[in-house]
């Protein structure tokens, strides 16, 4: 995933030493990739990395996962680098699954492995997450089994 900004680019993988969150400096003119500085942040073993998102204003990225909640960084223009959020993860760190913010840079909208849509709400400063509204759940006999989140 690439920043709005078109700086730089985010990619989740995994080795042997567990998940990472790569950030790559993206040159203007070429597009060449280079490792940001701090780059791959180690996630761990422990939980599952399922998706990731910047917000539309280039400030913070979110990793849903299942086993650690959600987690959270500032992006650090000026060194390139990432932050962690304070207070991060967040929510219940056995069910966020995939996560997404809306395009005003509010709300973050996350799914979770129990049917539910839960919406939390992005402090602007300091990208701290606070539940809204949920989580919201779709009966079982109307399951549609969420795995996705997505604005249009």
């Amino acid at each position: 995933m690439v920043d709005p900004k078109n700086l730089l680019l985010f990619a989740l993988g995994r080795s042997t030493g567990g998940q990472k969150l790569s950030v790559f400096v993206i040159d203007p003119d070429s597009g060449a990739l280079t490792p940001a500085p701090g780059s791959p942040v180690g996630l761990g073993s422990a939980f599952t990395a399922y998706s990731l998102s910047v917000d539309p204003q280039g400030r913070f990225v979110y990793v849903g996962t299942q086993g650690a909640g959600i987690l959270g960084w500032r992006i650090d223009r000026s060194g390139r680098r990432l932050v962690p959020v304070q207070g991060s993860p967040f929510g219940d760190k056995n069910l966020p699954y995939t996560v997404t913010v809306d395009s005003a840079s509010t709300f973050l909208y996350t799914t979770e492995s129990t049917n539910g849509i839960e919406t939390f709400a992005i402090d602007s400063e300091s990208g701290v997450l606070k539940l809204v509204n949920g989580p919201f759940y779709v009966p079982h006999s109307a399951s549609l089994g969420f795995h996705h989140v997505s604005i249009e």
